[in-house]
């Protein structure tokens, strides 16, 4: 998340004549004229900072001078603002007070760039800055309160009031253990909630029975249904519990038609969750319901075209959901489910199987896969869904392959990605997709190397990152307590 920093400006003006011409990325407007400046004003100084950041503002500072390049205090002159950085975001055509004047720009692409002003009238009035080094965006983690029960594969879910509900998961509770021991697992009933205004994490309510790879969804009346999941010890969940912020409290709801695991629930449109795929107690499901809300029932609805386990589902912006990969079958298929008619119809192909996947809807209405297991170990190929014409594009790949990442959309329309594992290999890099350019760039590291951990985004911008598994302890896996705050 690129800080809101303003940087010095530096004494890099430069003061260039009428030879000298604009860049691209004109973004001023060209509305407006003025009257021929004065006799003696023959061309435009640009002082700009010499390293600003990459999408955060800075003060450019220009000034009109003469022939021996003293400022001229009677220029009127209006003036336009081009740049060599075609996303930078320039000011308005503007006047000068006095023959100076000072405005904010952004420039948003890394590498050298310049600014030119022309006077809009004698185009013959115009100046360049120096080559400005644009740095890429400042991001990073830095650590916060830790929760109090580690966990992995847990739960994190924003509520209306700012707070962050942790729910459920497992952990690692034997010592000398062997890696990916299930017998050393302990499904988790606890509950916590994170205060980003103290940076501190308090235990809450807990459900009526521990539960891990179970859902967490936010209704439309503050509530969060909690439904389905395992307790590692061979029993598969059909009970759904309702958390209510405002006690603090779960109690159940009416029970899901068919257990299952590792399936997904998304909120629709009309207020409904639909619970898709998973593991059951047969084996992997492709069966789906609708909960709804109003009379805490579940209803079956039109199964899916194969089972799915790991598999991602994503609101569309027309209301239909997105389902995409996963294991049981789905690999690189995709499908659709229409809210309105209740069935599940095939869509266009990956190209390549991606299960344990991030799916993110842009701001575009496209949405982005990325990573994954796939049939050649772990992957960084990511790939753009166009719901207008049902099929995936190359979206280039992540600079890590990974699995059990997190995926989450800034304000901005960003994309952060962080952590998962590639290999037996728990990574604590970060990196951002910028759909403007199409590609991943690095976004620094996290304070700690985790996967399956979840990433919240807060209302201020941040990321809170929480628990989640590495390798770093002697018995080889390590459940995790620790936090942090991704800006």
């Amino acid at each position: 998340m690129v800080r809101n920093v303003f940087p010095a400006i530096g004494a890099i003006g430069v003061l260039l004549l009428a030879a000298c011409g604009g860049g691209g990325g004109d973004s001023g407007s060209s509305s407006g004229s003025s009257s021929p400046p004065p006799p003696g004003g023959t061309h435009l100084s640009i002082t700009a900072p010499t390293a600003p950041i990459a999408g955060a503002a800075f003060n450019l500072t220009v000034t009109a001078l003469d022939a021996s390049n003293s400022t001229v205090t009677t220029y009127s002159g209006t003036m336009h603002f081009t740049s060599t950085d075609a996303q930078a975001a320039l000011p308005a055509n503007s006047s000068l007070t006095s023959g100076t004047g000072t405005f904010q720009v952004t420039l948003k692409t890394p590498g050298s760039q310049t600014i030119t002003a022309t006077d809009t009238v004698v185009a013959s009035i115009t100046g360049t800055s120096n080559p400005i080094q644009i740095s890429a965006s400042v991001s990073g983690s830095t650590a916060t309160g830790s929760m109090v029960t580690h966990r992995e594969s847990h739960r994190a879910i924003l509520l209306n009031d700012g707070k962050v509900l942790v729910v459920g998961g497992m952990h690692w509770a034997a010592v000398g253990c062997q890696p990916f021991d299930d017998l050393c697992l302990r499904a988790l009933r606890s509950a916590e909630l994170f205060d980003p205004a103290a940076g501190a994490f308090t235990v809450t309510g807990e459900m009526s029975a521990a539960r891990v790879f179970h859902t967490a969804t936010l209704l439309g009346n503050g509530a969060v249904l909690i439904a389905g999941g395992d307790d590692r010890n061979g029993t598969t969940y059909a009970t759904a519990q309702l958390f209510d912020p405002a006690t603090g409290l779960f109690t159940s709801t009416g029970n899901m038609v068919v257990a299952r695991s590792a399936h997904t629930a998304t909120l629709l449109a009309n207020g409904q969750v639909l619970l898709a795929g998973g593991s059951g107690t047969s084996g992997d499901i492709s069966t789906a319901e609708l909960f709804d809300p109003a009379t805490g029932t579940f209803t079956l609805t039109g199964s899916m075209t194969t089972p799915r386990v790991f598999h991602t589902a994503t609101l569309l912006s027309n209301g239909s959901v997105l389902l995409t990969g996963g294991d049981g079958g789905g690999g690189s298929t995709a499908e659709l489910y229409n809210p309105a008619t209740g069935t599940f119809v095939a869509t266009g192909s990956m190209s390549v199987a991606h299960i344990a996947h991030t799916a993110t809807l842009l701001m575009s209405g496209e949405v982005l896969v990325a990573g994954g297991a796939s049939s050649n170990g772990d992957t960084a190929i990511a790939e753009l869904f166009d719901p207008v014409t049902g099929s995936f594009l190359p979206a280039g790949s992540m600079l890590s392959p990974r699995q059990n990442h997190t995926a989450t959309r800034f304000a901005d329309g960003k994309v952060l990605v962080t952590g998962g594992m590639t290999g037996n290999n728990a990574l604590s890099s970060a990196e951002v997709f910028d759909p403007a350019t199409g590609s991943f760039t690095l976004a620094g590291n996290m304070e700690t190397k985790r996967y399956e951990h979840t990433a919240t985004l807060l209302p201020n911008g941040e990321v809170l990152i929480a628990g989640g598994i590495n390798f770093d302890n002697a018995d080889g896996l390590n459940s995790l307590a620790t936090a942090e705050l991704f800006r």
